[in-house]
């Protein structure tokens, strides 16, 4: 007997690219409706119709609509975190600053590439149960923003994974709020703004030879 945990994966993975063209297009038909109709009427005959496949082949790789919405979730965090991963690859060993800056509007640029598209994804983390989807991803990104932290050029951390939690949880809380107000572009590029000085001034308090002592120490 298949684990719930199980049940909630793709019924099987495409190994040919017409299979993962279906797939792709299935999982984009998924994200359309959501934002089209909400998720309560997002189901699976909907998303077959507006992918152009029969309700047969859709179960084919998705089991149930609870799989499908996971599977949607998957993938737009996989997206967002390889472009993490990728920035910190590209900085590592660079100053703490321009780290800190590429990092920062990285993030924000992958979050809201789409932001209507990213609501609809928060609904179905909120109400579906994609905390364990969204504690895996989140997991890698720390990983990988701790080492780029160890890299700095000009910086060194007694905890770089900590640092690197809390950075990465201060931006998703921010963003997260900001893709569920509707933010203007004016609004975006002052958060972009404001981001950038909470990240990097964080990290800074928390350098081996910054202001630790007094950030740790100073009241709420």
């Amino acid at each position: 007997m298949k684990s719930d945990n199980l049940q909630l994966q793709p019924r099987k993975m495409p190994v040919q690219s017409r299979s993962a063209a279906t797939v792709d297009a299935i999982l984009e038909a998924t994200l359309q409706v959501l934002m089209a109709e909400g998720l309560e009427r997002c189901t699976t005959t909907r998303v077959a119709e507006r992918a152009g496949v029969s309700v047969g082949t859709l179960y084919q790789y998705f089991p149930h609509k609870q799989s499908l919405l996971n599977s949607l979730l998957t993938r737009h965090l996989h997206d967002v975190s390889q472009a993490v991963i990728a920035c910190c690859r590209e900085q590592h060993g660079t100053a703490l600053q321009p780290m800190v800056r590429a990092l920062i509007g990285t993030y924000i640029g992958a979050k809201l590439a789409r932001p209507e598209a990213s609501r609809a994804l928060y609904m179905i983390a909120m109400a579906h149960g994609g905390e364990e989807i969204l504690q895996q991803v989140q997991g890698k990104m720390c990983r990988a923003v701790s080492a780029l932290l160890a890299s700095a050029a000009d910086a060194s951390f007694a905890q770089p994974d900590t640092v690197a939690v809390i950075l990465v949880s201060a931006l998703a809380g921010a963003l997260c709020h900001a893709v569920g107000s509707d933010p203007s572009a004016t609004t975006l590029e002052a958060m972009h703004q404001h981001l950038n000085t909470l990240g990097y001034g964080y990290v800074r308090a928390y350098a081996v030879g910054g202001n630790y002592d007094a950030a740790i120490s100073s009241p709420l």
